[in-house]
């Protein structure tokens, strides 16, 4: 066991989840690492769900923010200036953690002398079966932040998701997620993994990510999912400009990412035209780094071909075939 010494902050962002909240908060309070603050950001609920944390501050660890409704980030913005620990890490209101979440993210970072620390995820859907993203691959890697943001393009581990991860809390001293818009992630972890000197990712699955039907990233499309298609090419001009060495994994990121976002409007039948020409002239222009990569599955690149060459047949597929799932 490790010594535990060092304060660690928790930060939940609360709205409107009076069902998953007591699964989530239980699940924190239970860790085997029990020197924690955690911080309820009640983001104006108008459900049950102020008065639950609330309830939990029966355990002193607890402390409540309630503020007027302003999104994710507003909420974690509103707790950031209320950390004490040394570390901090987020979890989402309708997602749990193992009860070793903490201590293995924790005695990682210490081991490795690291500024972040990463740990694999499960994937619990509102129906269906729950899996692990990463299977059963249990090897801990150390890199510096070019390595990570290498792994983070390419999709092979280090996601885009601000969860499963603890910092030291200096990273954010000055960093906030952005308010006002949605995908709020795609804008934020990228710049936290630049700042770190060194990051170890234990591709042990601990975080439960719930994926609901109503959550953002599965919720109707609007003027608002254009957060997702800024946000993608804020962070391929940062990564390009400063990493000029993974200018190829940048291009296979933001090529991936425009595909689900041209994904996203076929399912609103949305019929954005200038967009559906820019995602073609790139994935086109990137071919031979497309096909030639090891990291893409296969499917992936019949999907890329299909878009290239057949767009209409490619418009069928997804959204006859695919019964609308997200690809």
């Amino acid at each position: 066991m490790i010594k535990r010494e060092s304060l660690i902050t928790i930060v939940v962002p609360v709205y409107n989840v009076e069902k998953y909240l007591f699964r989530c908060v239980n699940s924190i309070l239970n860790q085997t690492y029990k020197k924690l603050q955690i911080i309820l950001v009640d983001d104006g609920s108008t459900d049950s769900s102020g008065k639950l944390c609330d309830s939990f501050k029966s355990d002193k660890r607890v402390s409540v923010i309630h503020k007027i409704n302003n999104g994710l980030s507003s909420a974690r913005n509103a707790a950031l200036p209320l950390v004490k620990g040394e570390y901090v890490t987020f979890i989402d209101s309708d997602d749990w953690v193992d009860k070793n979440f903490i201590e293995i993210l924790y005695k990682n970072l210490v081991k490795a002398n690291a500024d972040i620390s990463v740990v694999g995820y499960y994937i619990s859907p509102e129906q269906g079966k729950e899996h692990s993203y990463f299977g059963k691959d249990v090897n801990v890697e150390v890199m510096d932040s070019k390595q990570a943001l290498g792994t983070f393009l390419l999709h092979d581990g280090l996601g885009v998701t601000v969860w499963g991860k603890l910092y030291k809390t200096i990273l954010w001293k000055n960093i906030r997620c952005p308010e006002g818009k949605l995908h709020e992630d795609q804008y934020t972890t990228y710049k936290l993994l630049d700042l770190a000197n060194k990051i170890v990712f234990d591709k042990v699955p601990l975080y439960h990510y719930y994926q609901r039907s109503t959550s953002i990233g599965h919720s109707s499309f609007s003027i608002r999912s254009y957060d997702l298609y800024d946000g993608i090419h804020e962070e391929y001009s940062f990564i390009i400009n400063k990493y000029p060495d993974i200018k190829e994994n940048a291009k296979l990121e933001r090529d991936i990412w425009e595909l689900v976002f041209v994904n996203m409007m076929l399912r609103a039948n949305v019929n954005n035209k200038k967009i559906i020409k820019k995602v073609h002239q790139h994935i086109s222009s990137d071919s031979n780094i497309i096909f030639s990569s090891n990291h893409l599955s296969r499917i992936r690149k019949i999907q890329m071909w299909l878009f290239t060459h057949t767009f209409y047949i490619y418009k069928f597929v997804y959204k006859n075939i695919k019964n609308r799932k997200t690809l």
